[in-house]
């Protein structure tokens, strides 16, 4: 297994979820470095320890949305559909809205085209 160098800024952000463990938002803004890294499997690591927190913030609903993305990119559409449904639900004023309801489309039209769809309801 390569060794993966950890830069500056995830030094800080690990020293800071050491400190304070409840804290969301350095565990949201790792698992988004990691994201941004093309490494799936650390973002879902930390996006899935923030959104275990159960706080009721802008950082589990970033949270949930970067665990989405992850879906969608593993073409797991149902899950990820599911997972944007409910963030659109439970936070409407959510700062990436108009990203959501893309990613949402993303997932709909790929279910869409590869399923059998009942009604227009799903």
């Amino acid at each position: 297994m390569a060794k993966v160098k950890v830069t500056r800024e995830q030094k800080k952000l690990l020293k800071a979820i050491k400190k304070n463990p409840q804290d969301p938002a350095p565990l949201v803004e790792l698992g988004w470095m990691y994201f941004d890294q093309h490494n799936p499997n650390e973002a879902k690591q930390y996006f899935t320890r923030a959104a275990e927190l159960q706080s009721n913030s802008l950082a589990i609903a970033d949270a949930s949305y970067g665990l989405a993305l992850i879906n969608l990119q593993k073409e797991q559409y149902e899950p990820a559909r599911d997972a944007l449904r409910e963030l659109i639900r439970e936070y409407p004023n959510f700062q990436k809205r108009s990203e959501v309801h893309f990613a949402l489309g993303q997932a709909n039209e790929r279910l869409w085209r590869n399923t059998n769809w009942q009604s227009e309801k799903e």
